[in-house]
Protein backbone atom coordinates (compact mmCIF):
# COMPACT_ATOMS: atom_id res chain seq x y z
CA UNK A 1 0.00 0.00 0.00
CA UNK A 2 1.73 3.21 -1.07
CA UNK A 3 -0.02 6.25 0.52
CA UNK A 4 0.70 10.16 0.12
CA UNK A 5 0.19 11.87 3.23
CA UNK A 6 1.04 15.85 1.75
CA UNK A 7 4.84 16.14 1.29
CA UNK A 8 5.67 12.60 2.03
CA UNK A 9 4.81 8.88 1.75
CA UNK A 10 3.49 5.94 3.63
CA UNK A 11 4.41 2.80 2.24
CA UNK A 12 4.47 -0.83 3.20
CA UNK A 13 3.41 -4.47 2.29
CA UNK A 14 1.57 -6.98 4.10
CA UNK A 15 0.51 -10.47 2.67
CA UNK A 16 -0.80 -14.31 4.39
CA UNK A 17 -1.28 -17.39 4.01
CA UNK A 18 -3.80 -19.54 5.85
CA UNK A 19 -2.09 -22.75 7.06
CA UNK A 20 -4.64 -24.80 8.71
CA UNK A 21 -8.49 -24.26 8.14
CA UNK A 22 -10.93 -25.04 10.94
CA UNK A 23 -12.77 -22.48 13.04
CA UNK A 24 -11.40 -21.01 16.38
CA UNK A 25 -12.29 -18.49 18.33
CA UNK A 26 -10.33 -14.94 18.29
CA UNK A 27 -8.06 -16.24 20.65
CA UNK A 28 -7.44 -19.66 19.14
CA UNK A 29 -6.31 -18.23 16.06
CA UNK A 30 -2.24 -18.92 15.91
CA UNK A 31 -0.78 -15.66 14.02
CA UNK A 32 2.48 -15.93 12.80
CA UNK A 33 4.70 -12.87 12.05
CA UNK A 34 8.08 -13.71 11.39
CA UNK A 35 10.53 -10.99 11.66
CA UNK A 36 13.76 -10.33 9.26
CA UNK A 37 16.41 -8.34 9.89
CA UNK A 38 15.85 -4.64 8.39
CA UNK A 39 18.59 -4.84 6.00
CA UNK A 40 16.76 -7.36 3.62
CA UNK A 41 16.94 -7.38 -0.35
CA UNK A 42 15.98 -4.30 -2.14
CA UNK A 43 12.43 -4.32 -3.73
CA UNK A 44 13.30 -2.67 -6.72
CA UNK A 45 9.70 -2.63 -8.32
CA UNK A 46 7.46 -1.40 -5.46
CA UNK A 47 4.97 0.50 -5.49
CA UNK A 48 7.22 3.55 -3.49
CA UNK A 49 9.39 3.47 -6.75
CA UNK A 50 12.04 6.45 -6.60
CA UNK A 51 10.18 7.53 -3.55
CA UNK A 52 11.32 5.37 -0.84
CA UNK A 53 14.25 2.33 -0.61
CA UNK A 54 11.81 -0.26 0.15
CA UNK A 55 13.26 -3.72 1.25
CA UNK A 56 11.64 -7.13 1.57
CA UNK A 57 10.70 -8.00 5.30
CA UNK A 58 9.25 -7.36 8.30
CA UNK A 59 11.50 -6.07 10.93
CA UNK A 60 10.85 -6.56 14.58
CA UNK A 61 9.58 -3.29 15.26
CA UNK A 62 6.54 -3.82 13.14
CA UNK A 63 5.78 -7.17 14.49
CA UNK A 64 4.17 -6.24 17.66
CA UNK A 65 1.46 -4.16 15.81
CA UNK A 66 0.93 -6.73 12.88
CA UNK A 67 -0.36 -8.69 15.68
CA UNK A 68 -2.15 -5.95 17.25
CA UNK A 69 -4.29 -5.21 13.95
CA UNK A 70 -4.89 -8.71 13.29
CA UNK A 71 -6.63 -8.66 16.68
CA UNK A 72 -8.29 -5.63 16.70
CA UNK A 73 -9.57 -6.88 12.59
CA UNK A 74 -10.69 -10.09 14.46
CA UNK A 75 -12.53 -8.32 17.35
CA UNK A 76 -14.27 -6.11 15.07
CA UNK A 77 -15.66 -8.65 13.15
CA UNK A 78 -14.86 -11.91 14.04
CA UNK A 79 -11.64 -15.07 13.81
CA UNK A 80 -11.85 -16.02 10.01
CA UNK A 81 -12.39 -19.64 9.44
CA UNK A 82 -9.19 -20.76 9.92
CA UNK A 83 -6.85 -21.59 13.18
CA UNK A 84 -3.84 -20.59 11.91
CA UNK A 85 -2.44 -17.89 9.55
CA UNK A 86 1.17 -16.59 8.61
CA UNK A 87 2.24 -13.25 7.67
CA UNK A 88 4.48 -14.48 4.93
CA UNK A 89 5.07 -11.29 2.79
CA UNK A 90 5.82 -7.95 3.67
CA UNK A 91 8.21 -5.20 2.58
CA UNK A 92 9.19 -2.06 4.40
CA UNK A 93 10.33 1.76 3.47
CA UNK A 94 13.41 3.22 4.76
CA UNK A 95 11.40 6.64 4.95
CA UNK A 96 7.53 5.34 4.34
CA UNK A 97 6.79 2.49 6.72
CA UNK A 98 5.44 3.04 10.59
CA UNK A 99 4.01 0.66 12.88
CA UNK A 100 0.83 2.44 12.33
CA UNK A 101 0.72 1.72 8.57
CA UNK A 102 1.71 -2.16 9.48
CA UNK A 103 -1.14 -2.25 12.14
CA UNK A 104 -3.50 -0.54 9.42
CA UNK A 105 -2.10 -3.45 6.85
CA UNK A 106 -2.75 -6.38 9.37
CA UNK A 107 -6.78 -5.22 9.83
CA UNK A 108 -6.83 -5.59 6.34
CA UNK A 109 -5.71 -8.58 5.64
CA UNK A 110 -7.62 -10.16 8.23
CA UNK A 111 -10.86 -8.10 7.01
CA UNK A 112 -10.59 -9.92 3.30
CA UNK A 113 -9.60 -13.68 5.20
CA UNK A 114 -13.48 -12.93 6.67
CA UNK A 115 -14.95 -11.53 3.87
CA UNK A 116 -17.39 -13.29 2.08
CA UNK A 117 -15.86 -15.06 -1.15
CA UNK A 118 -16.68 -14.23 -4.69
CA UNK A 119 -19.29 -18.06 -5.19
CA UNK A 120 -21.10 -16.12 -1.81
CA UNK A 121 -21.05 -13.02 -3.22
CA UNK A 122 -22.66 -14.00 -6.30
CA UNK A 123 -25.18 -16.35 -4.41
CA UNK A 124 -26.14 -12.90 -2.44
CA UNK A 125 -26.69 -10.73 -5.76
CA UNK A 126 -28.73 -13.38 -7.87
CA UNK A 127 -30.93 -13.83 -4.52
CA UNK A 128 -31.03 -10.21 -4.16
Amino acid sequence: MLAHAGGRIEYGLLGANVVESGIATNEDVILDVPVTVSAGPIFASSLAGKLDTVRWGLPSEYADAVVAGARDAMLAQGAPEVSHVRFEWAAHGYVGSSSVRFGRLARLVMQLLVAPKEADLRTLVDAG
